[in-house]
């Protein structure tokens, strides 16, 4: 039991570590986001692509880099997301330390369809690298950069299911279309011992 304790603090830590160079990636390449308190919705999409937050989510626009990742692909439930990233974190740190890669992103899931709760779907979890490569043991996937809405909401790894819903509405109402593949990535928070955990996301919606 000690053991697996260990091993699990220790995957977690890898996660913050990941989350972290994803942050400081992402602070040099991405353009500036403004968030907007705004009253007609519809208005501002339209001419700016943004929609005002609500108490469970913030979205705003972004823009992000062309990413090469390397991962694996599972057939899950949404709910089993933050098992799949614990252990698929430590083989792929382990990878990229092994073949000299740089990670310029945080570990992320990416989904073909938008994600909801009792229902098995492909979730591939990869992490961004700086260049493309060919392995035997992992997967790679080229996701071309662009303009996204990004959301970010105060929910637990695979329990967002409700944001996904409720986010995807709400563009397809304002006119906007939803194309995939979309994604997801963790936040780096501190709790009360100051000690990290995983209560907040970050979606990731490419603007049509």
């Amino acid at each position: 039991m000690k053991r697996f304790s260990n091993v699990f603090l220790i995957v977690l830590g890898l996660i913050a570590l990941l989350i972290f160079f994803g942050w400081f990636f992402y602070q040099k390449t991405a353009s500036s986001e403004t968030k907007l308190n705004v009253t007609d919705t519809t208005k501002v999409l339209k001419t700016e692509g943004l929609v005002l937050s609500d108490s469970n989510f913030v979205l705003k626009q972004t823009e992000k880099p062309n990413m090469h990742v390397i991962g694996k692909t599972y057939k899950a439930k949404y709910e089993d997301l933050a098992k799949l990233i614990s252990q698929t974190a430590a083989p792929l740190m382990n990878y990229i330390a092994q073949n000299k890669l740089i990670i310029t992103g945080s570990i992320l899931s990416i989904y073909e369809e938008i994600p909801t709760n009792d229902h098995e779907m492909d979730i591939f979890i990869g992490i961004p690298i700086n260049k493309e490569v060919k392995s035997s043991e992992f997967l790679y996937r080229n996701i071309a950069g662009g303009k996204f809405h990004k959301v970010t909401a105060n929910v637990e790894l695979g329990k967002g299911a409700q944001i996904w819903n409720a986010v995807t509405s709400k563009l397809l109402s304002n006119g906007s279309k939803i194309t995939f593949p979309i994604f997801e990535y963790p936040s780096d928070a501190r709790n009360s011992e100051m000690t990290t955990s995983i209560t907040q996301v970050n979606l990731l919606i490419p603007v049509k």
